[in-house]
């Protein structure tokens, strides 16, 4: 009400004095620059009114390579932020559950969209602990990141990946869902969890050797691992909480997998090589 349009909101850009060993590292942290607010049956009165008049409408922080890229939105410079009105705008929200979740730096965490050319980088959460005179230098294993809740993101984490991992996301239309793919360095393998229920991978492709590509008709949590190449995909919708654990299992380029006790059981020199060979998808010859 009576509210002009330079004075709708302000957001704060993650503060560059952050960047210290007693704040975030290396580079400010980033969950300034993830915010979505959603504005829905909106309403104007008084004698100064906002140039968006919109019933529905969402303001989102300006975030360097990809607040830009989301249509249609505007950038309000005032605001220092961008109006839009694309109601599958949201915030894909993951984090550790690994123990060493606050003394571990997986960051910077690069979450990208081809389709779009939205590249967003993220940093962990500030340290807020105390010891004495001294912060704890402790970082909790967090991130937000604004989407587009539609299309296909990678989450590439420049550390290893946590074992267990949460992922969730807020706003968005209701049954709007994205994949996302998770690259990780280890030649382990991993499954997903939803609603204390294991989803199976897709079935197994024949032609390609690997689990099948997720068909996204299946619901939350439809997934696949690929070994050799040792990537995660699942789907996740709106308000659906995804869980990612180890598996006791290493796989290969063929339908075929071992536990990590029998991969790295006893058989001499040669039989450890061959099955090696076999992970990395190297030919006998």
């Amino acid at each position: 009400m009576n509210v002009t349009n330079d004075a709708v909101a302000f957001f704060m850009d993650p503060d560059p004095g952050w960047a210290n060993k007693d704040d975030c590292g290396p580079f400010p942290c980033t969950a300034p620059s993830n915010v979505v607010m959603q504005f829905t049956g909106t309403t104007f009165d008084g004698a100064n009114t906002p140039k968006l008049m919109d019933q529905d409408f969402q303001i989102i922080s300006d975030s360097e390579g990809v607040s830009n890229t989301f249509k249609p939105c505007k950038n309000e410079t005032a605001w220092n932020a961008f109006s839009c009105t694309n109601p599958n705008l949201g915030v894909l929200y993951f984090e550790s559950l690994d123990a060493d979740t606050e003394d571990r730096s997986v960051q910077p965490i690069y979450v990208t969209n081809e389709a779009t050319g939205a590249k967003n980088v993220l940093n962990s959460m500030m340290d807020h602990m105390w010891d004495g005179f001294y912060t704890g230098q402790v970082h909790l294993s967090r991130f937000p990141s604004i989407i587009e809740v539609k299309g296909n993101y990678t989450v590439e984490m420049t550390g290893t990946p946590p074992g267990k991992m949460r992922y969730m996301i807020n706003g968005g239309a209701s049954k709007a869902g994205v994949k996302v793919k998770v690259p990780y360095w280890n030649a382990g393998s991993y499954e997903i969890t939803v609603d204390g229920k294991v989803i199976p991978y897709t079935p197994w492709d024949t032609k390609t050797g690997r689990n099948a590509e997720l068909t996204l008709r299946k619901g939350c949590g439809e997934n696949r691992f690929v070994g050799v190449d040792n990537f995660l995909e699942f789907y996740i919708t709106v308000g659906c909480v995804v869980y990612v654990a180890p598996r006791n299992a290493i796989m290969g380029g063929v339908r075929l997998e071992w536990t990590m006790s029998e991969f790295y059981a006893s058989g001499g020199v040669v039989s450890f090589a061959d099955r090696v060979a076999f992970v990395l998808g190297i030919h006998a010859s």
